[in-house]
């Protein structure tokens, strides 16, 4: 049976998440640091973040070209874009905040993602973009390098074609009530590489476009994980498909729940291998219960 007490659905505490909200689209240039994105602002003498919109005449800020690259936005029309990384001063960092929806409470798990793309014209690819939970907003840049951000990305991001997804969950302490996104280490702990020699004379930094932010109470996804055997599903996380396969065991169905136990979709069928289409569920945690002849498997998927 399915345990459904969970009433929290997973919903996301970040408001204006994917920066379609903006106050003009005359004046993107100015973006969060200039309160042109509701919600969104910079902490305590940050510098510039730029916002990016397909509904900006001026293609310097525009979607999807613009003077810092090529990339379409992850959802909607918009995204913003900052420096993580540069080789121009010394520790030079470039912070986005928002306050949520709720406050955190305590001893709760949640979930977090955002997804990211290097900007192509910038000169490096770095790693460190990470993300900050805070009972309050936090002064730059004195103390952002003491802190230590429980989401963080170890890899270099690279990926100036594609969206890449960083995501990680966090225990609350009980009081939290701001999140900041940026890099919160040093040169000396940034790895980083030359990704365009040509931005070398341009812009000498690491710069990401950043989208689709999202915080959610995760704590009991209301449905648990069991089973083993012979099934697998890949990919994991997953976008528009999965495919599930076995080799020794015959499939009678497929039922796939969102984090309350509500079925979501269902398939039936005798198959040793599906594809199953996803397209049309939203991102976020689901739980795959397959029905096979030695009995039930659940698995859990991340659609994102």
């Amino acid at each position: 049976m399915f345990s459904v007490t969970l009433v929290k659905g997973q919903t996301n505490l970040v408001p204006n998440p994917s920066f379609e909200n903006i106050n003009s689209c005359d004046s993107v240039w100015l973006g969060p640091c200039f309160n042109q994105v509701p919600y969104w602002n910079c902490p305590a003498g940050g510098s510039s973040v730029e916002l990016y919109n397909a509904c900006s005449t001026n293609s310097g800020v525009s979607v999807p070209s613009n003077v810092s690259g090529f990339q379409y936005a992850h959802g909607g029309t918009g995204y913003i874009g900052f420096v993580t990384y540069s080789s121009f001063s010394t520790n030079y960092r470039e912070f986005v905040q928002v306050r949520l929806d709720s406050t955190l409470m305590t001893n709760r798990k949640y979930c977090v993602n955002f997804y990211v793309s290097l900007a192509d014209s910038m000169a490096y690819a770095a790693n460190s973009m990470g993300m900050y939970i805070s009972d309050s907003t936090v002064n730059y840049p004195a103390t952002f390098f003491t802190l230590n951000p429980p989401i963080i990305s170890s890899s270099i991001i690279a990926d100036s074609a594609n969206w890449t997804l960083i995501s990680g969950e966090f225990i609350a302490h009980g009081g939290e009530q701001y999140i900041i996104i940026g890099n919160f280490h040093t040169d000396a702990f940034t790895s980083h590489i030359i990704y365009n020699s040509s931005g070398l004379n341009h812009y000498p930094a690491a710069y990401y476009y950043v989208d689709d932010v999202s915080l959610v109470d995760c704590t009991n996804d209301g449905v648990e994980e069991i089973g083993k055997g012979n099934i697998n599903i890949s990919p994991n996380p997953a976008t528009n498909q999965f495919t599930i396969e076995n080799s020794q065991l015959r499939i009678n169905s497929i039922h796939i729940y969102n984090v309350l136990g509500e079925e979501v979709q269902s398939l039936k069928l005798e198959s040793s291998k599906l594809a199953v289409d996803l397209s049309s569920l939203a991102n976020g945690v689901y739980f795959v219960e397959i029905d096979s002849e030695k009995g039930i498997v659940r698995k859990k998927l991340v659609k994102q």
